[in-house]
């Protein structure tokens, strides 16, 4: 897939090359973008419009925030190349060429931004440290902590028998097991093995 010649297509539309604010290459995308009734861009739309066709710049921060389709996390997705991808990652794709196995990574925090002057390259491990120097790593054994109180409040598994004494057993990960169920599986299980065994 070739790259994107920016400079054409801001020209194109009249514009002037304003790759800081991109409001001239948003425009342009806009104008390129055609929708069906139902607000998806028709089939053979160019990746470029279907991508920036749908964002919209935030004077404030410079950023091209995507308004298509978000995850829970803010995370713009859009179908590209047979596949769904993730907003930033074809913006990047666009410009730069394939990220390849490299995370696209946001350098202002702004999950829906697509413009590549704030997007660059890392590893996993590059995201991982970038997460936590910006304070956005969930804390897990804070989360084990929470989970490990809402278990202890269950007090009888779900077949009716308690959670005590010589009826609970723990997994490796701290989970309760109830014991009288494990023996009742067990016993069911050995006893289809013998019918078919026998059979």
């Amino acid at each position: 897939m070739r790259e994107l010649d920016f400079a054409a297509l801001v020209l194109a539309k009249g514009g002037h090359n304003s790759w800081e604010t991109g409001a001239c290459l948003l425009e342009a995308s806009r104008a390129a973008l055609v929708l069906r009734s139902d607000g998806v861009p028709k089939a053979g739309t160019p990746p470029f419009a279907r991508l920036w066709g749908r964002c919209t710049l935030n004077a404030a921060s410079g950023c091209w925030e995507f308004t298509g389709r978000l995850n829970a996390d803010g995370y713009g997705s859009l179908r590209f190349a047979d596949r769904m991808e993730k907003a930033h990652r074809v913006a990047w794709w666009l410009t730069h060429g394939h990220p390849g196995d490299l995370h696209v990574c946001h350098q202002r925090d702004n999950p829906p931004c697509c413009n590549p002057a704030h997007l660059f390259l890392g590893t996993n491990r590059d995201n991982m440290i970038d997460r936590q120097s910006k304070g956005r790593t969930k804390n897990l054994d804070l989360g084990r902590a929470v989970l490990a109180v809402k278990a202890a409040a269950v007090t009888h598994c779900p077949q009716g028998h308690p959670y005590a004494g010589d009826n609970v057993r723990y997994r490796q990960n701290g989970a309760r097991r109830c014991a009288a169920c494990y023996r009742n599986r067990d016993r069911a299980r050995r006893a289809r093995k013998v019918i078919s065994n026998g059979a």
